[in-house]
């Protein structure tokens, strides 16, 4: 190799360490999903910190309610795959659509508690947007993320 060549892939090796070291000083770190989330929901509907901090406490208090709800609704599922008799899949069938309608019932009132801390037009437009998303599927997910995402 020449000298000039290993100059040259030399000098492009400096100049991308420098450029690596300058954004990652400079630059902050990306977002994590949940601080994505808050940033968006702090930014769409104009948040106070005062009204941020309140709905933060609320989806700290209802992550446990939501927990709770899925791992009913998976056993649930798997009471329900598991019976063989007819008798006994129209009860785990009823119990699944019983825990299904709670879990959406108590999704929909942290909803509306949710909205609650915004002012009634922002609330109201996250209420549009946010209650559609409250359906359960065959396989339940969990509650819907409180961000513009489907």
């Amino acid at each position: 190799m020449s000298r000039r060549l290993v100059l040259f892939l030399g000098l492009i090796l400096l100049a991308g360490l420098v450029g690596y070291s300058l954004t990652h000083r400079l630059l902050p770190a990306p977002a994590t999903d949940a601080e994505g989330r808050h940033r968006w929901l702090c930014d769409e509907f104009n948040l106070s910190p005062a009204q941020s901090a309140r709905i933060d406490a609320l989806q700290a208090s209802y992550a446990p309610v939501c927990a709770g709800h899925c791992d009913a609704i998976s056993r649930a599922h798997a009471a329900f795959d598991a019976a063989t008799e007819a008798t006994a899949r129209t009860a785990a069938l009823a119990e699944l659509e019983r825990l299904k309608i709670l879990c959406t019932e108590a999704t929909r009132a942290h909803l509306h508690a949710v909205a609650a801390c915004m002012r009634p037009e922002q609330g109201a437009r996250f209420l549009a947007l946010m209650e559609p998303r409250v359906m359960h599927s065959e396989s339940h997910t969990g509650a819907p993320a409180l961000d513009g995402r489907p």
